[in-house]
């Protein structure tokens, strides 16, 4: 998919997820799910690192556990299925706590998933 003079998209954030500090948090988090549908999940990991840990600092739960369940998805996907195991236990954390029940169910399917695959291959 190209943009408008012929960038990608991922060409034409570039300097953005180089240095999102100063940026609204939801147009970032909005940017890199457009990234990611775009194909450039991988070059997002930076943004959602840098948005889970603003939200950890401001203790916003009902986004930081969004946030976790991004960047785990993008782990899992890639293969590091034990950081991403550890992302979605978080969010699986955060969620029963602030009583998120479609969040909590996207964290136990994604848990279950890595599980499987790992059953699969004779790991568990």
């Amino acid at each position: 998919m190209k943009t408008a003079g012929e960038l990608e998209p991922i060409d034409a954030y570039r300097s953005l997820l180089a240095s999102p500090a100063g940026h609204d948090y939801d147009a970032l988090a909005r940017l890199a799910l457009y990234l990611m549908d775009s194909g450039h999940g991988e070059s997002t990991l930076p943004l959602w690192a840098f948005l889970i840990e603003y939200h950890r600092r401001t203790g916003d739960d009902s986004r930081l556990h969004a946030c976790l369940g991004e960047q785990g998805w993008i782990l899992q996907h890639q293969g590091d299925q034990d950081g991403a195991m550890v992302l979605h236990k978080e969010k699986e954390v955060i969620c029963r706590r602030i009583n998120e029940p479609a969040g909590l169910q996207r964290s136990l399917g994604n848990q279950a998933a890595i599980l499987e695959a790992a059953r699969k291959k004779g790991q568990v």
